[in-house]
């Protein structure tokens, strides 16, 4: 059958054994009925049994040969679209390496390696903003998140009517410090002065963290 796969075949494979298997049961109910219990009858039943093993296994060798076949065919369109990635792979590579060769001719050693690590950081790059935009398409598709959610309607219902909003703060390890800072003047404050005047912010700072526990406490 066309445009028949693996799971299919091996299913209608089953079905067919199992029409064969009750064929079978209801061949030889009737041919005992009909035969009677001598000598006649149990031959009569043992043909019966014969034909339809040889139907079984009949059967089981074309479904042995469908697979191969099934088999064969998949393995042929892997190589066909693997050699037309080849095909169409090779241009670009060539085209790569010419101009590679072009612009690298006059260059040093040490400098085609750093051209080449150049390049391969820029790749790179164009990969990673190319997944962070297939990122950013899902998000949108899949709507506003629960965060994103409980966010507006807190602005909705407490933030906006007292002008205050929520600033969000990177977490790269100096988070703590860095909301400190922003509190205390926002971004002109850099987080790493209050190491060296930890005297001057450490009440603050004690004092978000007090907040900080009683609200998650």
């Amino acid at each position: 059958m066309e445009n028949e796969t693996k799971d299919d075949m091996l299913a209608r494979h089953k079905r067919e054994l199992k029409s064969l298997d009750g064929e079978k049961r209801s061949s030889l109910k009737k041919v005992k009925g009909t035969a009677g219990k001598g000598k006649k009858g149990k031959e009569a039943v043992a043909a019966a049994e014969a034909e339809f093993t040889t139907k079984e296994k009949e059967m089981k060798e074309r479904h042995e040969k469908e697979l191969e076949s099934l088999s064969s065919d998949a393995e042929g369109t892997a190589a066909e679209v693997k050699e037309i990635e080849s095909t169409t792979a090779a241009p670009a590579a060539a085209a790569e390496e010419g101009e590679n060769d072009d612009e690298m001719q006059n260059l040093t050693p040490k400098e085609r390696k750093q051209l080449k690590a150049r390049r391969k950081k820029e790749r790179q790059r164009e990969k990673e903003l190319q997944r962070q935009a297939e990122i950013e398409e899902e998000l949108k598709k899949a709507g506003p998140s629960r965060r994103d959610t409980e966010i507006q309607i807190m602005n909705e219902l407490y933030l906006s009517p007292k002008k205050l909003m929520i600033q969000e703060i990177p977490a790269d390890g100096h988070c703590l410090y860095r909301a400190v800072a922003f509190q205390c003047g926002g971004e002109n404050v850099d987080y790493t002065s209050m190491r060296e005047f930890l005297h001057v912010f450490l009440p603050l700072f004690l004092l978000c963290c007090y907040i900080f526990l009683r609200r998650n406490v």
